[in-house]
């Protein structure tokens, strides 16, 4: 079930079950608005076109005791409403979640302003904020539960449709812990979101040639678990990490930083978008291909970073 589908009807199941939830949401409730209004009219807001306006609404609303969930596309919450989420919500570290849809380039032929290619990034650098981002539709369930047990800001990254499932039932969800999908001894292979499955790919294919990865779904991102990224890459020295995002204060930068701080040794390739906005029209696999962002793309440049390594590795090692 894609990402959105699966987000509303978790969110019903939630509301039925916890009056203290309100719904917030900007042009963003579909198919479900007609529900929603019927059995939550005094839970229920569409701010319209007013992202600002919602966040300022939620911060209000979680000082009185009330659970928002602010719900809208993840460019403009990230991007128009940043100011909003660092001075009333982060400041004051108040107790909402916000939805951020389309995730990636998921919105695919709405262009690069409606691609969210930067909020890991933005929101990463703010104080008090978690940063959530479930691998597939069966890991939202337990991520909004969780972030809903958390008390504090919550930025939860989703996708929107025809994301791949990795998984056969929901899996177990801690905020700050990774989960390690499989294990290796050559290759740590880091991902976050959907982009997981590619990941997966390239292990699989991997393999076929002898090289065994550890395969890390990173569902959180901040706080970060260091741990699980230091264990990998002392094992492996070969770290590779994949998201779609920017390479630079994403996921990738994030691993880059626990890697130097700690002085680990190990050789490490950023596989996302490198400086540069997704500038091409297309569907998803689309705009996906021209960025080299593939399965297959994806699994020839990690080959391309493995050979570079052991070639300059056997060199080093008989000059």
């Amino acid at each position: 079930m894609p990402y959105d589908k699966t987000f509303y009807n978790e969110l019903l199941k939630l509301m039925l079950k916890n009056g203290k939830i309100i719904f917030l949401h900007a042009d963003q409730a579909g198919n479900i608005d007609h529900e929603l209004k019927t059995h939550f009219p005094t839970h229920y807001i569409n701010f319209g076109i007013g992202e600002n306006n919602m966040i300022a609404a939620a911060c209000a609303l979680a000082k009185d005791g009330l659970v928002p969930l602010v719900c809208t596309q993840g460019a403009f919450l990230a991007y128009r409403s940043f100011e909003f989420i660092r001075v009333d919500c982060c400041i004051q570290n108040m107790n909402i979640k916000i939805i951020a849809m389309g995730a990636g380039v998921k919105n695919n032929t709405l262009g690069p302003t409606h691609h969210a290619t930067e909020d890991i990034a933005a929101m990463r650098v703010l104080p008090n904020l978690t940063i959530l981002s479930p691998a597939s539709p069966l890991e939202i369930a337990p991520a909004l539960d969780a972030a809903l047990a958390h008390n504090g800001p919550v930025y939860l990254r989703l996708g929107k449709a025809f994301e791949t499932e990795i998984y056969t039932e929901p899996p177990k969800f801690k905020i700050g812990v990774a989960n390690l999908l499989s294990e290796g001894s050559d290759l740590t292979i880091i991902a976050t979101g959907n982009i997981i499955a590619s990941a997966i790919y390239a292990s699989d294919k991997l393999s076929e040639s002898g090289i065994s990865c550890d395969v890390i779904n990173m569902s959180t991102i901040k706080p970060l678990d260091v741990d699980a990224v230091l264990r990998s890459a002392i094992k492996t020295r070969n770290v590779v990490t994949i998201e779609e995002h920017q390479i630079i204060g994403g996921l990738g930068g994030a691993v880059a930083e626990v890697l130097a701080q700690r002085g680990i040794g190990a050789k490490l390739e950023r596989i996302g978008f490198n400086d540069e906005f997704a500038t091409t029209y297309g569907w998803h696999k689309d705009i996906l291909e021209n960025y080299d962002l593939l399965p297959k793309q994806i699994y020839k440049r990690i080959v391309s970073f493995l050979r570079s390594y052991i070639l300059r590795r056997e060199f080093e090692r008989t000059h």
